[in-house]
């Protein structure tokens, strides 16, 4: 009986550790922002008028490698410099364009992030939902002996799991939050080699 009780017991902590404030599947602090406008960091050129250097094979070989996280902000502000002193007489449209093409790279991985956090906290719902069950049905029947340490282990594993994985929601949660700081960094650097 008392293995039950811990089962029980178990479940519960585990369900009431649940996150509180979860708006629909988006279980983070912040608050969730679909896609990042050119309105929100950038005072410049309207990128609608850089449409027709959106397709300079330049202006999106340089997007490509700037929207990496992996390239250092200080890296990725040497090569705007190079970039912009390379455009000639077309510099402000060029970087404009640079600055949409960035934008809409980093606008599709954050995108990515977003739809995998929401179906993480989908999977953390669902794991919550099946511990809660787990631990209702061991208060409530008597398995046989064989059963109860299977049950027992399953209910241990899946509230490990469980717990990992709220542990490193946090991190996950900052992903958009980096990208978002990122794109506006960029913008800056872009911005202030116009002229």
């Amino acid at each position: 009986m008392l293995r039950i009780r811990s089962i029980g017991l178990m479940g519960l902590l585990v369900a009431s550790a649940a996150p509180a404030a979860v708006e629909g599947d988006w279980p983070c602090i912040q608050r969730k922002v679909g896609e990042l406008t050119a309105a929100q960091m950038w005072d410049g050129p309207d990128v609608a008028t850089a449409a027709g250097w959106r397709d300079d094979p330049g202006v999106a070989a340089l997007a490509a490698e700037l929207a990496q996280r992996r390239v250092p902000l200080d890296e990725a502000a040497s090569r705007i410099e190079r970039f912009a002193a390379a455009a000639g007489s077309d510099r402000d449209a060029k970087l404009t364009a640079l600055f949409a093409r960035v934008l809409e790279r980093i606008n599709a991985e954050r995108a990515r992030l977003v739809a995998g956090i929401e179906r993480y906290a989908r999977k953390q719902r669902q794991l919550a939902d099946r511990i809660r069950e787990a631990g209702s049905a061991g208060r409530e029947a008597e398995p046989s002996g064989a059963a109860l340490p299977d049950r027992e282990e399953r209910l241990r594993w899946d509230t490990r799991i469980y717990d990992e994985r709220q542990a490193a929601l946090a991190y996950v949660c900052e992903s958009p939050t980096l990208l978002e700081q990122r794109v506006f960094a960029l913008a800056r650097e872009i911005r202030n080699r116009m002229e």
